[in-house]
């Protein structure tokens, strides 16, 4: 082999240790050292010489991996500390996500917007057609953006500079020289069929992102993040479809899962609520009011009023009423007699919409897109 230095060959030299890029051993190598790893790690456990995370005394972390990303997770100690290693800057990259810091800081996003402005330089836009410029945006966003995007939740000020300096890059401006722009951003981003050139809005993108996180949740139960995060904040089903209406808490919240919860709006804003409901069977796990458990929509949206007298808003389907001689009886749904307008006609539709729902007596429900029942 030899080494390049400044574009010229050095001497030859024969490699006696390690293998080669590509080298088919390559890949079982890194097996062994990972699994050597994770016994090492194990026996330290064992020894209580390290002690894992332990969520609730339900779920026990101590080490993850996966590819050549490598996370150790313990109890906040100066000797776990000593123990798995030491490390000059606590804030780690763990599969290309800056750990540790907080997303609603503008200085956690600094490299991210560092990272596009120098792919989307001002020197690259001055070399490339406008078609040119339009497929570079388009890959830069997918490619460098987009995992970031899709677990935290970028500040206002992060979304509105990326958007300028995709905005700048189109226009062939610069930082310190700003071109006009002939149409609009918010026109770009639409649909080709609708005359735009179908850029992605980072803010909409971030947020469709998020949701995608509500829909696993709903979706991989059996997925140890899954088991970890109600291990520690109990029913999480519920509350990524109804938010905080599903159940108050104190628990002390990450900013990660404050921020997947905030994306439960009302109803008629939130686009997943719109497009999920709920296959129930006994139906504890699901709200009687404030899910979407019915091809008509949520209850609460369909009778406010009734809601608003209800001295059940948070009662779970299961719970209202129960089974006699195989009928559903509702009971009075924690609503007493009100002589106010509309009140018996608002009750009778309403029974008449359960009269006609049929939950199975056992399973569990499933959460499914309406475009899919």
């Amino acid at each position: 082999m030899s080494v390049l230095v400044n574009g010229s060959t050095t001497k030859e030299f024969e490699v006696k240790r390690g293998l080669r890029q590509g080298d088919p051993l390559s890949p079982f190598l890194y097996v062994i050292v990972a699994e050597g790893l994770k016994g090492l790690v194990n026996k330290a456990v064992e020894n209580r010489n390290f002690l894992g995370f332990n969520i609730n005394g339900k779920c026990n972390i101590d080490i993850h991996q996966f590819a050549n990303d490598t996370l150790s997770v313990g109890e906040g100690s100066w000797n776990h500390i000593w123990a798995i290693n030491r490390l000059e800057d606590k804030k780690i990259t763990f599969l290309g996500i800056l750990s540790g810091a907080n997303p609603r800081r503008l200085e956690s996003w600094r490299g991210l917007v560092n990272k596009l402005k120098k792919r989307l330089s001002s020197w690259k836009g001055h070399f490339l057609s406008f078609g040119g410029r339009i497929t570079l945006l388009k890959s830069v966003l997918s490619s460098l953006a987009i995992f970031t995007l899709s677990f935290y939740k970028s500040p206002i000020g992060i979304i509105k500079e990326i958007t300028r300096i995709q905005s700048n890059f189109l226009w062939g401006g610069s930082e310190e020289l700003r071109k006009i722009h002939w149409v609009s951003w918010k026109a770009l981003c639409l649909p080709v069929e609708k005359g735009g050139l179908g850029f992605r809005r980072v803010g909409v993108v971030n947020e469709d992102l998020l949701n995608k996180w509500r829909w696993r949740i709903l979706d991989e139960e059996k997925a140890l993040w899954y088991k970890v995060l109600k291990a520690r904040y109990g029913d999480i089903n519920l509350l990524v479809a109804n938010g905080e209406r599903g159940g108050k808490s104190r628990i002390a919240k990450s900013a990660w899962w404050k921020d997947i919860i905030s994306l439960v709006k009302e109803a008629s804003e939130d686009i997943f609520a719109k497009k999920e409901t709920f296959i129930v069977s006994n139906g504890f796990s699901v709200s009687f009011w404030l899910s979407s458990w019915l091809p008509c929509g949520c209850l609460r949206d369909l009778f406010p009023s009734l809601f608003s007298l209800s001295r059940l808003k948070e009662a779970s389907l299961g719970s209202m009423g129960g089974w006699m001689n195989e009928v559903r009886e509702w009971g009075d749904l924690g609503i007493s007699y009100q002589n106010i307008p509309g009140f018996t006609e608002a009750m009778f539709s309403l029974r008449e919409i359960l009269l006609s729902f049929s939950p199975l007596l056992e399973g569990k429900y499933k959460v499914v897109w309406k475009n899919e029942v």
